[in-house]
């Protein structure tokens, strides 16, 4: 639990150096400042290398395999917060604060979503990312079985939403 919790209280420590081009990757440099940070308090010698190593592999779409029930966890918690009701609110907060339109029937979602890559409405944004995160891929049981909660809020939400912009609700 130690490695776990301290993890997800500093997997995105480095996220900000990240948006501002300061780094490429959030995952890697927030493990190296986590073992500065680490080796500076009491925490367990033993566990900061476990630790550090859930921080570098948080990022699923790195594509790189979990090993350790703790990576696991850390990596799956990570993705869950990126379905359900706070993702939606979180999508629409984001592209209002951007400009971005929450619905444009007439542009359709990208094929490929990256890194550097904004979507062109809130709506696209769902089919381009958030609607790729599959309950089935999620490492642990317990995840898997939140995510299929979230993910079919997340679809039913979509959907209505649709509905309602066309007049059909």
């Amino acid at each position: 639990m130690d490695i776990i919790k301290t993890a997800a209280l500093l997997h995105d420590i480095a996220r900000h150096k990240q948006s501002i081009g300061e780094v490429e990757c959030h995952a890697e440099a927030g493990a190296k400042m986590a073992k500065q940070i680490l080796e500076k308090t009491n925490f367990p010698k033993g566990k900061i290398e476990g630790v550090c190593e859930s921080i570098r592999i948080h990022r699923y779409s790195r594509g790189i395999e979990p090993n350790t029930m703790e990576e696991k966890i850390l990596q799956d918690a990570d993705r869950l917060d990126a379905l359900g009701a706070i993702c939606i609110a979180r999508v629409f907060s984001y592209g209002g604060e951007k400009g971005r339109a929450m619905y444009d029937p007439k542009r359709k979602p990208k094929e490929k979503y990256g890194h550097n890559t904004e979507s062109e409405s809130s709506i696209s944004h769902f089919y381009e990312k958030i609607l790729k995160i599959k309950p089935e891929t999620f490492k642990t049981k317990k995840a898997q079985e939140i995510a299929k909660g979230r993910y079919n809020f997340v679809v039913e939400f979509v959907n209505r939403f649709k509905k309602e912009w066309e007049g059909i609700l």
